[in-house]
């Protein structure tokens, strides 16, 4: 299919394309091994979390890392932060 478009596609068409394109063959060429894996053409920045948990061994998404304050039941959000890469979690505290 992306040859075919390739073909059916002006040049004007592939430069206005050609971060979409370059992800759709990244996608397509990708091998069970691989790192840095497309889970999402949507939202391509999704990464793959291993759980090692038998019922749900992955997830996808992001990391984040919050702080917190207030009193028990009425928390407020301090501080917010997203990983991108999925970093060990005792190396995300000093981030916050």
């Amino acid at each position: 299919m992306l040859p075919e478009l390739d073909r059916k596609m002006t040049s004007e068409q592939k430069i206005f394309y050609q971060n979409e394109i370059a992800l759709y063959k990244r996608a397509v060429n990708q091998q069970q091994q691989d790192a840095n894996k497309v889970y999402s053409f949507h939202k391509p920045f999704t990464n793959g979390i291993s759980k090692g948990k038998a019922h749900k061994q992955y997830e996808f998404g992001n990391k984040v890392g919050l702080i917190t304050g207030g009193k028990k039941g009425k928390k407020i959000i301090l501080v917010i932060q997203a990983f991108l890469d999925n970093p060990y979690d005792g190396h995300t505290i000093h981030h916050c």
